[in-house]
């Protein structure tokens, strides 16, 4: 079984709105793109780097930003 890490959104976004960054400034704060954290935002999975990042930049914990999904696998034919 494996399993993807996912921002929540709504967190993410309030942290936003609280620290009055624009995407910019928060790729910059956790350490990615811009790029990279729009589609984090837009609902891709986000990497241990992003999570970090984010995790010690804003200095909240892994669940305030993040949850996880299991990943469907393909079966062998």
């Amino acid at each position: 079984m494996s399993y993807a890490v996912k921002v929540k959104r709504e967190q993410m976004s309030e942290l936003r709105r609280l620290t009055r960054k624009n995407e910019t400034e928060m790729a910059k704060t956790i350490g990615v793109s811009r790029g990279t954290y729009r589609r984090a935002m837009e609902g891709e999975n986000v990497s241990a780097a992003f999570i970090a990042g984010a995790s010690l930049g804003f200095r909240v914990p892994f669940d305030s930003l993040f949850y996880t999904v299991e990943m469907k696998t393909k079966q062998a034919a």
